[in-house]
């Protein structure tokens, strides 16, 4: 339910993220509209992943690691040229 949670929190932030994505000429509308799509299924597949991983035992490993994850994949996306992978 906690990373449920904090995926959900993330929603709330999308918008603006995406904006500035759209403002500085990054992603073009369709694009922006399929990465708020995947972000979605990404934070389903997460929460689900982390059921299928184990119970309540060792947390902060368990975020750590997925935090450390999550941090890659938004570093990778700064630098990337384009949202989708196209350029």
């Amino acid at each position: 339910m906690a990373v449920g949670s904090l995926g959900a929190l993330s929603l709330g932030l999308q918008p603006v993220l995406l904006g500035g994505l759209f403002t500085e000429g990054r992603a073009t509308f369709d694009e922006i509209a399929i990465l708020a799509t995947l972000e979605m299924l990404a934070i389903g597949l997460g929460s689900a992943m982390l059921n299928l991983i184990g119970g309540p035992g060792s947390m902060r490993l368990k975020a750590s690691v997925l935090l450390v994850l999550t941090a890659a994949a938004h570093t990778a996306t700064a630098f990337a040229p384009s949202p989708c992978g196209s350029s």
